[in-house]
């Protein structure tokens, strides 16, 4: 039963690479014979990938895919490609969300915050923050970029105006609401700023006591360390992530294994980049946990961290961010 269970999910990850590679090939305007002769296979080769009948073994030529397509690795291992039109310099919402993230967050105790009106109800804000992530998955850049500044600054008040539970459900808001500014300057090749927002988001998900979320924001660090051209970085920060989670593997729900191997897949990438062949048997280590969960974290659906302990550590009193760095190299 197991291998069996092994077969499919290899089958199912494999058909989503293959397909994701499909539509970024076809969004270049690469004819199956051009991208297979650029990564040095034949024609047949390439329609059996992106038909799912063969799979990638190795590594190195899912590098060498991502770098002729020019895209992520993790844009290929994920969900549907977002595909963007432009580089999003015509939105109206980004010079207004541009200042947002470079203004200190009010969080710090430097500045006021940013909106003049008492902020709404927590259902109301978690309805529209859920909103952001439908925009972001149906690649409504533009009408995303003119929402984002006026929601940012409404939960960073919130997160000053609430007590208690509320507040730290704000944070956690705020931490969802850094996520998707993250994927949509990420999305419009802003790096730095796609930096910004998802540090932001873990130092509010641990604001929130929110574990998982914390993790899905060093998740996200650590594919833009990658963008950034700094992976030993995004090894450091997605490990020590995965390391917190793993006091609770021995009875983890399916977000908590999702996360855990989806930081390691990470890291795996993230050291193919620099070099590391190690990586490769990490890789397979891990690929069945991250397609068993077709998670909620990478895509629409998911929980906001609220299949975690509650709390903003490892459950041994540790925060994400204090672990030890990664010794593989």
């Amino acid at each position: 039963m197991a291998s069996k269970t092994r077969a499919v999910m290899e089958r199912e990850i494999g058909k989503r690479i293959g397909e994701n590679i499909a539509i970024y090939r076809r969004s270049r305007g690469l004819s199956q014979v051009v991208l297979a002769g650029l990564v040095g296979r034949t024609e047949s080769w390439l329609s059996q990938i992106e038909r799912g009948v063969l799979r990638i073994d190795r590594l190195s030529v899912l590098v060498e895919l991502a770098r002729v397509l020019k895209v992520e690795v993790g844009d290929l291992l994920g969900g549907p490609p977002l595909l963007k039109s432009g580089n999003g310099s015509g939105y109206e919402g980004l010079p207004a969300l541009r200042h947002a993230l470079l203004r200190p967050d009010p969080v710090a105790g430097i500045l006021e915050p940013d909106a003049e009106d008492e902020p709404r109800a927590l259902a109301a804000l978690q309805a529209d923050v859920a909103h952001t992530w439908q925009l972001l998955h149906a690649c409504h850049y533009a009408a995303l970029a003119a929402i984002l500044p006026v929601l940012l600054a409404e939960l960073r008040s919130a997160t000053q105006a609430f007590e208690s539970d509320d507040r730290a459900a704000a944070f956690r808001l705020l931490a969802e609401l850094y996520q998707v500014v993250s994927g949509l300057m990420k999305k419009l090749g802003e790096a730095d700023l796609s930096w910004i927002a998802a540090e932001r988001s873990l130092v509010g998900a641990e604001r929130a006591g929110a574990p998982l979320l914390a993790a899905a924001g060093a998740w996200r660090l650590g594919w833009t360390y990658q963008t950034l051209g700094r992976p030993k970085d995004a090894i450091e920060i997605v490990m020590a992530a995965a390391a917190a989670l793993e006091s609770g593997l021995g009875a983890a729900s399916p977000p908590h294994l999702s996360m855990w191997g989806s930081l390691h897949l990470n890291a795996a990438v993230a050291a193919a980049q620099a070099g590391c062949w190690r990586a490769l048997s990490l890789v397979m280590a891990c690929s069945l946990i991250v397609g068993m969960a077709r998670d909620p974290w990478l895509g629409a659906g998911h929980d906001g961290g609220r299949g975690g302990s509650g709390r903003g550590d490892d459950g041994g009193g540790r925060p994400v961010t204090a672990r030890r760095p990664w010794s593989g190299w």
